[in-house]
């Protein structure tokens, strides 16, 4: 049966309730137990067999942690090694590596410096060839100048030398000058360069130019003529010894110049060779350095990644040992202290999850009146919400109508009371009075005494208005844009006072309204506390249950149910264990285990989820409630607070109102006695001029139309119809 048959009240008090989701888990409890006990026939409850499972577990869960402790030993010392001789190595190459990057910079530094070195001295090997060039060409230019006036001097030294002879010869055979010696002086003379010339030696030069038949006359200027030949001769040769030296100084100048010159660029040349040597070295060197450093980083790569793998897997192992030894350790830790609890606590309380079971039952049904209480009030307080004011409707009121009377007289008088309603006319209405009080024969003599004064007033009141138009005329526009004014005035008063009342009349409801829903929202109020209380009382019986349970479900869900850790390919050379991963304890075993506690935690439990369901829905429900009762009745406050802003302005327009009518009525007042002043008279007749005149034209139109009726009705009825009424 049920669980709640085994605790229900008797038959006779009330029938039995219908089961709670609460009870499932005990029932289902009851079931599981039910079949392990018919299954095994064992004399256990399971609390007992629990407990057997547990000793067992713990047993077996020591005898792996001796096995497993040997194994991670071993496999500490391979590690342990081959980490202290990866280490030395990547020590190794890095500090190898270090020195040469200070090698390779080192070489690329001497590089760089060579190579400006280099090719500063080509830019000066080439500004030195140009030079070395230029200066030859100058010097072979000055030394051909040079060989020319050097022949020009031999030249004349020789040929004034042989003149120098002749004239000697022709001294010493006494023959004077002959035509040969003048041409062969002539040709002496004529080889010597200008420069070397005085203007004495010109004449001479002169007597010695003139014509062979004139040979005679130099007879007597042989010594003088030898003179200025040896002179000349001292000159040239001196001029000669001169420009030889000067030649001989320009040229050693010259040379010793251009061996300086020849000498840089030697100096030049053999730097540049020396730099491009170096440098040739140098890249060579620092080619070779990098491929070292290549290869040695390539070492210290697969050194580092090995000892990174290593590391990895000997930490993770590490790790694993420590997981699977403190696994190990909480794992009967866990199973000694579920132990303990269940040995006690759980064992002792094992039967209260029936009578929480009942508790549920009897406070659902508490639950459910309250729930009832309360939401009647939410329902009410929605449709409060919902409901809008009522849009007044105004009534329209039917006209009376008249009653239609058959006499004669009631005839005549509904005529001219009619007639002078429409027409506002006070003489028809005073004719109907007197249709009325007269004696009916008098009737026609006063209509047609009435319709000669209606002709009579319409010719005064022509002349009249004639007179008084023009007068009027200014007057009455004022007064009448005054009335225009007064009725505006009047009007936007009438408009600001309904405003006004229309406005106090709303707030007056919103604060009805206001007063309404807080009044409700108090009512919910008390019972959701009331329900909260309740809940919370049956929360705390359920916990307690809960804990014992708990406590040793706990402990092993420290050790049970947890996922596998991912697995990684171990490095080349490593020991192998028994064991691999996080050790996740007997989890087949403890799962078992747990499993039973589950099961017997899971009726607390439900008990608890019902309850908070309850309460979390009836919370939410109820602060909805609030929050649009809060959000309403603020809303209303704001409504109100702005409306008596609004009447307190409108009654100020309403007061300024009044004092401009005030004003207005004080100034038609004074436009009225204006009027009066300047013509009483034709006040009435101005105003009402055209309306007068078609009235009295109706007036006319109507008594003679009563005349006929009182013809027709004489004529047909006799003489004794006219003494029927008064």
């Amino acid at each position: 049966p049920p669980p709640w048959v085994l605790f229900a009240e008797p038959p006779g008090k009330r029938p039995p309730p219908p089961v709670p989701e609460a009870g499932l888990g005990a029932m289902r409890l009851v079931a599981g137990l039910g079949l392990i006990v018919a299954a095994h026939a064992a004399p256990f409850t399971a609390v007992e067999r629990v407990v057997q499972l547990l000793e067992k577990l713990q047993s077996e869960v020591e005898e792996d942690a001796k096995s497993e402790a040997a194994e991670y030993d071993k496999y500490a010392c391979f590690c342990k090694k081959q980490a202290d001789d990866k280490l030395y190595s990547t020590t190794k190459s890095k500090d190898k590596i270090s020195t040469l990057n200070a090698t390779i910079n080192e070489l690329q530094a001497e590089t760089d410096e060579l190579e400006e070195k280099k090719g500063d001295a080509e830019t000066d090997l080439t500004a030195i060839d140009t030079e070395i060039s230029e200066e030859q060409g100058k010097r072979d230019k000055t030394a051909a100048a040079y060989n020319t006036t050097l022949e020009d001097h031999e030249d004349g030294i020789k040929a004034i030398t042989e003149a120098i002879e002749e004239i000697k010869k022709a001294d010493e055979k006494n023959s004077g000058v002959t035509s040969d010696l003048l041409q062969v002086l002539k040709a002496a003379v004529q080889s010597v360069p200008a420069f070397a010339l005085d203007q004495s030696e010109d004449k001479v030069v002169q007597i010695l130019m003139q014509k062979p038949g004139q040979a005679h006359a130099y007879s007597s200027h042989t010594k003088e003529l030898l003179e200025v030949l040896q002179k000349l001769r001292r000159e040239l040769v001196d001029k000669k010894v001169e420009d030889d030296k000067a030649e001989a100084t320009s040229l050693q100048e010259f040379e010793r110049a251009q061996l300086k010159r020849k000498n840089l660029k030697k100096k030049l040349e053999t730097t540049i060779s020396r730099c491009s040597t170096r440098i040739s070295e140098a890249t060579e060197e620092k080619s070779n350095a990098s491929t070292d450093k290549i290869n040695e980083e390539t070492k210290l790569a697969e050194d580092e990644e090995f000892l990174d793998d290593l590391t990895t897997q000997c930490e993770n192992k590490a790790t694993e040992w420590d997981q699977r030894s403190g696994k190990r350790t909480d794992e009967l830790n866990a199973i000694a202290e579920a132990l303990e609890v269940i040995k006690g606590d759980v064992t002792k309380n094992f039967g209260s999850t029936k009578k929480l079971t009942l508790a549920a039952v009897k406070d659902d049904g508490h639950r459910v009146k309250a729930e009832s209480a309360m939401r009647a009030v939410v329902k009410r307080v929605s449709k409060l919400l919902r409901s809008l004011p009522a849009v007044s409707e105004h009534t329209h009121r039917k006209p009376i109508s008249f009653v239609q009377l058959d006499s004669p007289t009631d005839k005549l008088m509904q005529l001219l009371t009619s007639r002078a309603k429409t027409l506002h006319s006070a003489e028809l209405a005073a004719l109907a009075m007197k249709v009325r009080d007269d004696p009916f024969a008098k009737v026609k003599g006063l209509i047609d005494d009435m319709i000669t004064k209606l002709e009579e007033q319409g010719e005064n009141d022509a002349t009249a208005k004639e007179n008084c138009e023009t007068d009027l005329a200014a007057a009455t526009g004022d007064r009448e844009t005054l009335l225009v004014d007064i009725a505006k005035t009047e009007a936007n008063i009438v408009q600001k006072n309904m405003e006004i009342k229309k406005l106090k009349v709303e707030n007056k409801e919103m604060a009805a309204e206001n007063a309404e829903l807080q009044s409700q929202l108090q009512e919910a109020t008390d019972l959701r506390d009331a329900e909260s209380v309740h809940n919370a009382q049956t929360l705390e019986d359920a916990e307690e249950g809960k804990v014992a349970v708990g406590k040793a479900i706990t402990a092993l869900r420290r050790v049970y149910g947890e996922d596998l850790l991912q697995k990684e390919e171990p490095v080349e050379g490593t020991p192998t264990t028994s064991y691999s991963g996080d050790y996740e304890g007997k989890q087949d075993k403890g799962n078992k285990i747990l499993g039973f506690l589950e099961t017997i935690k899971s009726d607390f439990e439900a008990t608890i989820t019902a309850v908070e369901t309850a309460e979390t829905e009836a919370k939410t429900e109820y602060d909805t409630l609030k929050g649009n009762v809060e959000t309403e009745v603020g809303s209303n406050d704001d409504t109100i607070s702005d409306n008596e802003g609004s009447i307190s302005t409108k009654e100020t327009e309403v007061f300024d109102l009044e004092a401009d009518l005030k004003d207005e009525k004080k100034d038609k007042d004074e436009k009225n006695a204006e009027i009066e002043r300047i013509k009483p008279a034709c006040v009435d007749l101005a105003i009402n001029f055209d309306k007068r005149a078609a009235q009295r034209t109706e007036e006319i139109a109507t008594l003679n139309e009563a005349k006929g009726l009182l013809d027709d009705v004489a004529s047909s009825q006799g003489s004794a119809f006219l003494t029927v009424r008064k």
